[in-house]
């Protein structure tokens, strides 16, 4: 399996005044050092997880280390069943939104971060075993 690094450039979106990241260039290279030309597709994957990067980093910043550290203050069931819940809430949403048209992004945005999160207190950050 090929090893890359990708280097992505972010800028401070000023528009907005809240520091919230933006891709701004992205370049993917070889452990030799060749630069890897990209498909429209990768691209777009590459965008879409910068993105949700900038997305979860921000909203960390904003509301605390607490989606795999609660506070506790309410319930003390740990961190990934907590996850859980709020995934299973969230799918709850997307099935009736698709039921009656209408479907919105935060909601999908969440679920994946919800996950994400779900597989990082499981420790599972390396795909590598995934691939057939």
């Amino acid at each position: 399996m090929m090893h890359v690094t990708i280097v992505s450039l972010f800028l401070t979106d000023l528009r907005k005044k809240n520091n919230f990241f933006m891709p701004a260039h992205i370049v993917l290279i070889e452990d030799d050092g060749v630069i890897i030309d990209l498909t429209p597709t990768q691209r777009s994957i590459i965008n879409f997880y910068d993105g949700m990067i900038a997305f979860l980093f921000e909203k960390n910043k904003r509301y605390g280390d607490t989606a795999l550290h609660p506070m506790n203050d309410l319930s003390n069931a740990e961190p990934v069943m907590k996850l859980l819940v709020r995934a299973e809430d969230k799918l709850s949403r997307i099935r009736t939104a698709a039921k009656d048209g209408t479907m919105r992004k935060n909601d999908y945005v969440d679920l994946i971060g919800y996950l994400t999160f779900i597989m990082i207190a499981k420790g599972w950050t390396n795909m590598e075993d995934q691939i057939d």
